[in-house]
């Protein structure tokens, strides 16, 4: 009877210890906050939980941050994508805290409620917190997990796992979310779960495909200066590497897939610059390449000898993406950048063709003829009392035709950027029209609220529409322009605004140039064989800057209105070079900056972007090669100046485009670069308010484009 007793008990006790998934501690289905199965940790996972439900909904309801020079560099990405600000405010609203220092015991697991309550947590609580808040945000289950593990010091460790932003799997651990992929050697997943599901091991493609996220790269250079079709492009590029040992006459096939995410799909649901596949040898030699522009792709390769090869995916466009490569065999390892056997070369491909984009004309129903210098002055009466109300002087009306040919534009092909369908942006614009005292632009589009009616009817509509835009204006801030927040239309040191006015029955397009005026040149800005020069006269009290910017942008080409619409606004080129008077200027070092999208990189048929994306910006790498040169001649320290530079090397090295000289004026010794490296914002004490200077004491010189073949 004994014995029998205890043979029966056997499969008793397997069974119980399976229930348990074999985890340390009793075996325990009810809840516990020392969870010693699964279906115990799944508990705690609660995206029903009222608390949970009411932070989410405050979550959402908080107006979106306001950008400004302390997190305009960290924070701008996220803002405009639920998913993003649901994981900052848990990252700023947990702090660490142990479970000894909480609780008086070295292993307390949290539910969501708790850990809202008390503000803290581990790393569990902060997993199992953020977990609940996107399912109750309606993050499906089998897309966002909680998992435990260890790290490779053999810590126990948590986190979130998740593959719900942009179709991979990422790992988010307060702080900037990793492809899970990459993570293998640092972290080992023990058990995965949410509210719904739970497992051994870890979330992830399947044996064979390998997830990667290839972020932004160089836009692409045109080797003959204009971007037309059929011209050969020079481009940046971000690539992928695996490698592994194969035999001689082992068969690999090889699919690539791209994926469209929630952040980026209005841009890469096309592939417009070709990307590539290629496997390289032991000794770098590239055996097998194929460019594609599909979405999807299968090619097939076998070695003709034995060794260890490395396959690479390489983009060619700048904007990030997410893909899948699935590889028949597998077992291939990330290849990291420094071992690779190769050097990775973007090589050329071929302009796109825009003929199937034609630009042609909108059509829109007739309107009233209005008297445009009417409405000029109306709108003149409008900035002159804003600035009025800033305490600065009023500006006059200025004679250059930019401004109205850019609002025209956007009229006639029904779009909003301060680019133009030629391809140029507000500051080339302006020089190409003959100016010389570029300051700022601001460009505004408002529904016009008529709905037919008489020619006084639709005149009333049209200035209210204006009134509308001008309101606006004075709300839009130029972080890169101005860390304190004002509206570029109160900068003091502007003299005069040209007006670019146009409407159809829906829309007005308002257009404000506004121009410092000063200097006078005697000759304007020039490169010849390399040698940058220019001279001129300065308005009493104004010095030229010690420092002068370089800045590129590529040769102007035409525009498609899709392109447009999805890069609204122009900003800086890309930062080149520095101009000293003496010798090197001697700043902090800087690798990487941010300047918003440009439109040639779009894809020529894109859709339109969501609302939420008006102002998209992007990192450009490799400010390394930003050069510090010393002038050849600067004379600038009275009413006179006469500057020339050797910028040979610079041109050598970006080629055909437009080069922008910035140049701002110097009043005090104290001064510092602004956040793009474009504007010195001078400190003056006692000017216009008791700390120093004002919103508006940003002196700005002039902006002067160079159009070099």
């Amino acid at each position: 009877r004994n014995r029998l007793r205890k043979t029966s008990a056997v499969p008793i006790i397997l069974i119980a210890v399976l229930a348990c998934g074999l985890l340390p501690a009793g075996c325990n289905r009810g809840f516990s906050h020392q969870p010693a199965s699964v279906t115990q940790m799944k508990m705690l996972v609660a995206p029903g939980d009222p608390a949970v439900i009411q932070t989410l909904k405050n979550i959402l309801a908080q107006p979106i941050p306001e950008v400004t020079q302390d997190n305009f560099f960290t924070s701008f990405s996220g803002y405009y994508q639920d998913f993003n600000r649901i994981v900052d405010w848990v990252g700023a609203n947990v702090a660490i805290v142990s479970d000894q220092a909480a609780h008086g015991t070295a292993d307390y697991w949290q539910l969501p409620s708790e850990t809202l309550a008390l503000g803290t947590g581990d790393c569990e609580d902060y997993a199992i917190l953020l977990c609940s808040l996107l399912r109750a945000y309606g993050v499906p289950a089998d897309k966002v997990y909680v998992a435990v593990g260890k790290t490779d010091m053999g810590m126990d460790h948590a986190w979130l796992d998740e593959d719900y932003y942009k179709g991979i799997w990422r790992m988010i651990d307060r702080g900037d979310p990793v492809l899970l992929d990459s993570t293998e050697d640092i972290y080992s997943t023990d058990v995965y779960f949410n509210d719904q599901n739970g497992s051994r091991g870890k979330p992830g493609a399947a044996k064979g495909n390998y997830t990667f996220d290839l972020g932004y790269s160089s836009y692409p250079q045109t080797q003959a200066g204009l971007m037309i079709s059929g011209s050969l492009v020079s481009t940046g590029a971000a690539a992928q590497t695996w490698f592994r040992d194969l035999k001689a006459g082992q068969k690999v096939t090889a699919s690539v897939e791209w994926l469209s995410d929630s952040v980026y799909s209005t841009y890469n649901a096309l592939v417009i610059y070709p990307w590539t596949i290629s496997v390289y040898d032991r000794d770098g030699n590239r055996v097998f390449t194929e460019d594609s522009t599909d979405t999807e792709k299968t090619v097939e390769f076998t070695p003709s000898s034995s060794g260890t090869y490395e396959i690479e995916v390489l983009k060619r466009d700048n904007l990030p993406r997410a893909g899948v490569l699935s590889l028949d065999p597998a077992d291939w390892k990330i290849q990291d950048a420094a071992d690779l056997f190769h050097q990775v070369n973007p090589g050329t491909v071929t302009v796109p063709s825009s003929d199937a984009f034609p630009l042609t004309p909108e059509s829109t129903p007739p309107v009233p003829a209005l008297d445009h210098d009417a409405l000029a002055q109306f709108v003149l009466g409008l900035v002159n009392r804003d600035r009025a109300g800033g305490n600065v002087a009023p500006v006059g009306l200025g004679a250059n035709t930019a401004a109205q040919a850019h609002a025209d534009d956007m009229a006639n092909y029904q779009y909003f950027s301060r680019w133009g369908t030629d391809g140029a942006n507000s500051a080339m614009r302006y020089t190409l029209a003959g100016g010389t005292s570029y300051g700022t632009e601001n460009d505004y589009a408002v529904k016009i609220a008529w709905g037919g009616g008489s020619a006084a009817d639709f005149e009333n509509a049209v200035r209210a529409a204006l009134e509308q835009a001008e309101s606006g204006l004075m709300k839009q801030i130029s972080i890169l322009v101005d860390p304190q927040g004002a509206s570029t239309i109160l900068y003091k040191w502007n003299k005069k605004v040209n007006l670019g006015i146009s409407y159809d029955s829906e829309y007005v397009f308002l257009v404000e140039q506004f121009e410092a005026e000063n200097i006078d040149f005697t000759q304007a800005p020039v490169i010849q064989n390399g040698i940058l020069s220019f001279s001129g006269l300065t308005i009493p009290g104004f010095v030229i800057d010690t420092n002068l910017l370089v800045e590129y942008d590529r040769t102007p080409s035409g525009l498609t209105p899709s392109q447009l619409n999805n890069a609204p606004w122009d900003g800086a080129g890309r930062p080149v070079a520095t101009i000293s008077a003496t010798k090197p200027y001697l700043g902090v070092t800087v690798t990487q900056g941010f300047q918003y999208t440009d439109p040639h990189s779009v894809p020529l048929d894109a859709p339109f972007p969501p609302l939420d994306s008006d102002a998209r910006l992007v990192p450009i790498a490799n400010l390394a090669q930003w050069s510090n040169i010393t002038a050849s001649t600067w004379n600038a320290g009275g009413a006179t100046f006469s500057i020339s530079a050797d910028l040979s090397q610079i041109v050598s090295r970006f080629g055909a485009g437009v080069y922008t000289i910035v140049a701002s004026a110097r009043t005090a010794p104290n001064y510092v670069i602004g956040p793009d490296g474009t504007y010195t914002i001078i400190t003056i004490p006692g000017a216009d308010s008791p700390g120093g200077v004002t919103a508006s004491e940003g002196r700005m010189m002039f902006r002067y484009c160079i159009f070099v073949e």
